[in-house]
């Protein structure tokens, strides 16, 4: 069992494919529980029913996901042969940038997704965009823009940081390792000083924060939402609610607003409720946005709850 142990905590076994395909097994088995939070696709209905601890727990998992299998994509891709004849995204970089023109481009892209992220900055680009004098041709410009910004942030940073990643194993071959690509050294770390491995977590927690605002800005541009109508059984009806907390007190919380300083919230026991409808609503830079429908003919199956009750009722009296 020891053994075992020392091997697992082993960094070129932490590595390797073996201790990836038990992973892999773990986790494929648990996407198939039915009431696990951290399977990868869940509706936004079955997030309101979960806890804020664990939308916090689902949210960390996944982009921890997304960012391990994203690193070792680009350290593939950015991978450098021996004799260096295809390592070709290595080749544009060194090509396209000097060492002080790759640091100077990284930091301004730094500091222009840090600037729209504040949201001061965020209301001030809604109120331009959805002014008197704004039209909507201008706001599509401006999404264009900025998505294809998002785009090139993002594979910039990943490939300089497969890119060095690389340049460190190969520099750090002092006991000169056989490899027929650089990656290969990777599986090889432990034969490497200790210190290393280090590095490379250091630079992954560091690439994982420099992209997590990405997140950010792409809510920004375009989110969605959740309103509930809680039915009770008495036929009371609470219409366009947030649901703050699905379970409190074997109740329901639900406010007027997103805002948890909201004074005007209900508490619902389970027991009174019917049950509960969903609404999805959109937001794009910061302001709500109205789905138009192609036919404004309104069938019966458009009526709310009161307007077919409305109906039963006149078809009675006839």
């Amino acid at each position: 069992m020891e053994d075992f142990l020392k091997e697992i905590i082993n960094p070129s076994i932490a590595f390797s494919g073996t201790v990836g395909a038990i992973l892999v097994a773990l986790l494929s088995n648990i996407s198939k529980t039915r009431h696990n939070p951290l399977r990868l696709f869940v509706t936004l209905e079955e997030t309101q029913f979960m806890s804020s601890w664990t939308k916090l727990l689902r949210s960390i998992c996944i982009f921890i996901f997304f960012v391990i299998g994203g690193s070792i994509y680009w350290i593939f891709a950015t991978s450098i042969d021996r004799d260096y004849t295809n390592s070709y995204l290595h080749k544009t970089i060194n090509f396209i940038f000097s060492p002080v023109s790759l640091w100077m481009t990284g930091l301004v892209l730094v500091l222009i997704i840090v600037f729209i992220c504040f949201e001061g900055i965020q209301n001030k680009i809604t109120s331009l965009l959805y002014g008197k004098t704004s039209i909507k041709r201008r706001r599509s410009l401006f999404i264009l823009f900025t998505m294809i910004f998002l785009l090139f942030y993002y594979l910039f940073f990943s490939i300089v940081y497969g890119v060095i990643i690389n340049e460190l194993l190969l520099n750090e071959n002092s006991t000169n390792i056989e490899f027929m690509n650089s990656i290969e050294l990777l599986f090889k770390i432990d034969l490497f000083d200790g210190l290393i491995f280090w590095i490379i977590i250091f630079l992954t927690i560091l690439y994982s924060i420099i992209i997590f605002p990405i997140t950010k800005v792409s809510k920004f541009l375009g989110t969605s939402k959740i309103m509930v109508d809680v039915f009770l059984v008495s036929g009371k009806r609470f219409s366009g609610k947030c649901l703050l907390n699905s379970d409190m007190d074997n109740g329901i919380l639900i406010c007027d607003s997103f805002d948890k300083s909201n004074p005007n919230k209900h508490l619902i026991p389970k027991n009174n409720i019917e049950y509960i409808s969903f609404n999805t609503i959109y937001y794009s830079l910061g302001k709500q946005v109205i789905i138009e429908t192609t036919s404004k003919l309104v069938t019966p199956k458009n009526f709310n709850w009161d307007e077919r009750a409305l109906a039963k009722s006149i078809m009675r009296k006839k």
